[in-house]
């Protein structure tokens, strides 16, 4: 995992709080598997916090494998977005956040239909 600047490092724990608010363990051989899939910033918070909770609980970061059927469901087909996309953070509202390696992070509300999903 390569190294992140300290002062974004310094924020990140800032902003999440003291150690005991991590969450759920997600880190180890899953983590080296999709060093090419993920944003450094997001696999060291993975690797630190684990599945931890943010904006004041509002959205809780979760394993990608939790809703990968669902994303090939919805993406299957897309030239672009389909095996890209993957569930990184699910939201109180249902809402899910999403990563492609191609085109960074886009939001789905299950009130979006399929066609307006945005990523």
């Amino acid at each position: 995992m390569s190294e992140l600047d300290p002062d974004l490092r310094a924020a990140i724990a800032k902003s999440i709080g003291p150690a005991h608010h991590t969450g759920p363990a997600f880190h180890g051989g899953r983590l080296a598997a999709d060093t090419g899939r993920f944003p450094a910033t997001l696999r060291d918070v993975w690797s630190t916090y684990g599945l931890v909770a943010l904006a004041g609980g509002r959205l809780r970061l979760i394993d990608p494998a939790r809703l990968a059927p669902l994303m090939a469901y919805i993406f299957d087909g897309d030239s672009d977005l389909a095996g890209d996309v993957q569930t990184i953070a699910h939201g109180n509202l249902g809402e899910v956040v999403l990563w492609s390696a191609n085109w960074a992070t886009g939001f789905c509300h299950p009130g979006f239909a399929r066609w307006k999903c945005p990523i």
